[in-house]
């Protein structure tokens, strides 16, 4: 039997997948209403942050940031969320179900705390889409994504039936031999 080897460092910092699931854990509950300090305890309790001081020094960098943050969404949330709205959709061959939420007064909030990636914009641009598909009454035909770094609107789009059309056609070809569509790569 071979003895288990004891870590011989101890972690005085954050790596940035750490320092992210703090940030998006203070930023869920943030939007919920927790005061940010009063959460220090309960990040400890989940192992999120380096022992002592050093923890706590975390803990109240990301606690700013995260502030800033969340007083940048907080005012488009305002008046509460809409309900869910049911997708039943037939476009071309297809038939998507489902259902939309985060919607808002000010139209389709969609949020990350983090820089974002090509596909946090491709999965709000078709949830965007089916919105404006949908049309229905009391709902803003309105999208808005927003990270740490971007914040995007789009406005209302016409012809949004056709853009669905053709990204369905693209992943049901995915489905029968690869497709050379990467979003990263294509973003850039």
């Amino acid at each position: 039997e071979k003895d288990a080897a004891l870590d011989e460092t101890e972690p005085f910092d954050l790596r940035s997948l750490e320092e992210y699931r703090v940030g998006q854990f203070l930023s869920e509950k943030g939007l919920e209403g927790w005061d940010l300090r009063d959460l220090l305890p309960v990040a400890r309790a989940r192992g999120l942050l380096p022992q002592g001081t050093p923890g706590e020094c975390c803990f109240e960098a990301i606690r700013s940031e995260v502030k800033t943050f969340v007083d940048r969404v907080l005012p488009l949330m305002e008046g509460g969320p809409l309900s869910p709205l049911q997708v039943d959709v037939r476009i071309g061959d297809f038939t998507l179900r489902g259902r939309i939420s985060g919607l808002y007064a000010q139209g389709l909030l969609e949020y990350r705390y983090g820089t974002l990636n090509p596909r946090d914009r491709l999965t709000c641009w078709i949830h965007h889409l089916l919105v404006n598909l949908i049309g229905s009454v009391g709902y803003p035909r309105r999208a808005i994504l927003i990270s740490t770094d971007t914040e995007c609107r789009y406005p209302p789009v016409e012809g949004s039936e056709e853009f669905l059309e053709g990204l369905l056609q693209m992943y049901w070809k995915g489905l029968v031999k690869p497709l050379h569509f990467f979003p990263s790569s294509s973003w850039v």
